[in-house]
């Protein structure tokens, strides 16, 4: 998803920044649906730095015991306290041309994966946004044999 946001990024001024642990990673997931995730969590990361002068948006990943963990920051305007409570609640945005759905349904597909979503913000600093997964335990995993349903 960052390369296809690349000329958005650039558009915005916005440089971004990648550190992948390591590539070799793997979860069992339904892909179209993560590319929702990260095209909704992105562009979000990009509209929390409009009118910031530029920004940095960066991704990470890592492992911690069984599982894989994705980080999504931007140096944007961040999240008020109160408003952090209500970000996945259906229709609640702070947006004028918003929906209010786009978060909710990001917990619900990464809940649909077994995995969680937490936010980390700072009026001011920026926004921290982190997704969590568990890790197949074999390279021969099929959804069938952990359960998944597509």
């Amino acid at each position: 998803m960052l390369d296809f946001l690349s000329s958005e990024c650039f558009k915005r001024r916005v440089k971004v920044e990648r550190s992948y642990e390591d590539e070799q990673l793997m979860i069992l997931a339904d892909s179209r649906q993560l590319r929702q995730v990260f095209l909704n969590l992105i562009l979000n990361s990009l509209d929390a730095m409009d009118g910031c002068e530029g920004g940095t948006l960066s991704v990470s990943t890592w492992q911690r015991d069984s599982y894989l963990l994705l980080a999504i920051a931007d140096t944007g305007f961040g999240i008020p306290r109160e408003h952090l409570e209500h970000i996945f609640d259906p229709f609640f945005t702070t947006k004028s041309n918003g929906t209010g759905l786009g978060l909710s349904i990001v917990r619900d597909i990464i809940t649909e994966h077994n995995g969680t979503i937490t936010f980390d913000s700072v009026v001011g600093v920026g926004t921290r946004c982190t997704l969590r997964f568990p890790l197949c335990r074999s390279s021969k995993a099929t959804p069938e044999s952990v359960g998944y349903q597509q």
